[in-house]
């Protein structure tokens, strides 16, 4: 059976480890049969963090010399706005961070093919001005993405759009989605690892 490693932020964990919240949880039941799914419950967060502890988690997880698929996603964290300043990684740093990314994950993982998943939009009106996100700037680092990724082979998967038809009750909260909304993620992740493992 083909093997898949998820790394992603509390849109993939939900917001207290892999919870129901997280679309992560459901992978398992989707991809049953079909794939291996290999996870941790720990959340990414910033492009950076990925870098420090990809390695960590693969370990955790029973190595990455078998892995067949790479599912990856960094962003959230990287566009946070605190007190009305900047984006915590600026847009030069995030593109940065993204290729060593991409090549720590290549090291680590040697026979998998990479997915990188676009952020996913949030309810700005629910925002705090001292802790706030745009969608401009997820539609900004998503193309910086797409831009800085492709061209190194590595598959896009728009988890945007997905998320973006996702209805508004099925959100916990600006950001988080509830159960509901997290399973309708976990169908078109599964099904677009499925397609391209």
């Amino acid at each position: 059976m083909k093997k898949a490693f998820f790394i992603g932020d509390s849109i993939r964990v939900g917001v207290d480890g892999i919870t129901t919240t997280g679309y992560g949880y459901y992978l398992q039941d989707y991809l049953k049969d079909k794939v291996e799914v290999r996870q941790v419950g720990d959340n990414s967060s910033f492009a950076q963090y990925t870098l420090r502890f990809v390695n960590e988690w693969a370990q955790r997880a029973g190595g990455g010399k078998d892995i067949d698929l790479v599912y990856w996603n960094n962003g959230m964290w990287d566009i946070l706005r605190q007190d009305g300043d900047e984006p915590l990684s600026s847009p030069n740093v995030y593109r940065e961070n993204l290729i060593r990314v991409k090549h720590r994950i290549n090291m680590i993982f040697p026979k998998a093919k990479i997915v990188f998943a676009y952020t996913t939009p949030v309810i700005e009106e629910l925002g705090q001005p001292w802790f706030f996100r745009k969608n401009s700037d997820v539609l900004l680092y998503n193309q910086i993405a797409k831009e800085t990724l492709e061209p190194l082979g590595v598959l896009i998967h728009d988890l945007y759009t997905v998320a973006k038809n996702v209805q508004p009750e099925h959100h916990r909260d600006w950001v988080h989605y509830d159960e509901t909304g997290a399973e309708l993620l976990a169908k078109a992740v599964a099904k677009f690892v499925e397609d391209n493992i």
